[in-house]
């Protein structure tokens, strides 16, 4: 199983990701922003079928319960969007958080590994001047 997800991790372009990582959170936000600041629900028009009916009074019960259920509808998907455009943004700002983690993990093992590379050379020294 853990091959498997060094297999996954190896194949995810990581200098592709960080790099585009200020750019999806900005996005993110910018999306955010828009929707939030556009909470209002516009009006919704109703064009009227061609239906028989026999009186107005039926006429326009069928209206007002299209209309209704439109709005019911309306409402729902509207939460919908707010919902999936903040899950976007968190989601972004997570990424963000991540990008920045492997990115401080890589610089410390830059400086482990030299760190190592200097302790090896410095050891090898003291073991052939011992002999």
């Amino acid at each position: 199983m853990a091959i498997g997800w060094m297999t996954l991790l190896k194949a995810i372009p990581w200098v592709e990701v960080a790099k585009k990582a200020p750019e999806v959170a900005e996005s993110a936000k910018k999306l955010w922003n828009t929707i939030a600041k556009n909470t209002s629900q516009p009006e919704v028009e109703v064009e009227q079928e061609t239906t028989l009916f026999n009186s107005q009074d039926e006429e326009l019960k069928w209206l007002k319960d299209r209309l209704t259920a439109n709005e019911a509808a309306y409402a729902d998907l509207h939460k919908q969007m707010l919902a999936s455009a903040e899950l976007i943004k968190t989601l972004a700002d997570q990424h963000t958080q991540l990008v920045q983690a492997v990115e401080l993990s890589r610089k410390r093992l830059v400086r482990l590994t030299f760190i190592i590379i200097i302790v090896a050379i410095i050891s090898v020294y003291f073991m052939i001047t011992k002999l």
